[in-house]
């Protein structure tokens, strides 16, 4: 029986689809007249339980790693609301390359106080259609049948952040945050194999979701003069992920 090479696909933006690719963002202790734009890299790894529909329902466990570079535009819609666009690519290990994602999210500022702040989050985030391919071929008197895989994925994020200001220079402060989350991620994927005389083999649906729910995130932002921003965030638990980012507030 042919075995098949774990291609899986996961991740903001919070995260993150396969999060987060997961982010906490940026914490409420950082005043937003109107709101900010922040570019920011992701990588992280998480493990992924697959199950082969048309396989008997066949399950395992495989690894997944991602690289994501994702813009996202957070609007101050009340003293205690922000909501959030994002738009990037996701660059899955052994894909053909970065397939586009999309997200939004919400924040609600419950308790501020004196630069502390404690804030609830929601989030979502989809990337579509990255593409794996595995080349085939005759070994002797064998055919090996390619393999193409096209997977699209779906997360969220439901969580809670803590994060206090301190002051440094005049215009210059550090916000160091922390939190945790419920990060479920669901997936789909069509594979299809083909032999090198051009018959197909057993094509099949696949469905994984990630194999825990929970997050920790902590990290710190750094506030410079005109608005600027600096910000790094690493995440562990059932996932364990780096970000870093830099953006301007308006």
């Amino acid at each position: 029986m042919k075995t098949l090479a774990i291609f899986v696909a996961v991740g903001a933006f919070l995260s993150t689809t396969h999060s987060p690719a997961a982010t906490l963002g940026i914490p409420p202790a950082q005043p937003l007249t109107t709101g900010a734009v922040e570019v920011y890299h992701e990588r992280f790894r998480t493990d992924i339980e697959q199950e082969f529909r048309m396989s008997g329902g066949q399950t395992f466990i495989g690894e997944q790693r991602e690289d994501r570079w994702i813009g996202r535009s957070t609007f101050q819609l009340t003293e205690d609301w922000r909501a959030h666009a994002l738009a990037g690519g996701s660059d899955s290990e052994g894909s053909d390359g970065a397939a586009p994602m999309f997200g939004a999210g919400a924040e609600w500022s419950v308790w501020a106080e004196d630069g502390a702040a404690l804030s609830l989050l929601a989030s979502t985030e989809y990337v579509h259609e990255i593409t794996y391919r595995k080349p085939g071929g005759r070994i002797g008197d064998r055919d090996i049948a390619s393999e193409e895989r096209v997977e699209s994925h779906w997360e969220a994020l439901l969580g809670v952040r803590a994060s206090a200001r301190f002051d440094l220079l005049r215009d210059v402060a550090l916000i160091p945050y922390a939190g945790v989350y419920l990060n479920p991620i669901q997936a789909d994927a069509e594979e299809s194999f083909r032999f090198p005389s051009g018959s197909g083999g057993n094509d099949r649906n696949v469905d994984f979701e990630q194999d825990g729910l929970v997050g920790a995130s902590t990290g710190a932002t750094l506030t410079l003069p005109r608005g600027w921003f600096v910000r790094g965030e690493s995440s562990f638990i059932d996932r364990s992920s780096y970000s870093i980012g830099a953006g301007w507030g308006f």
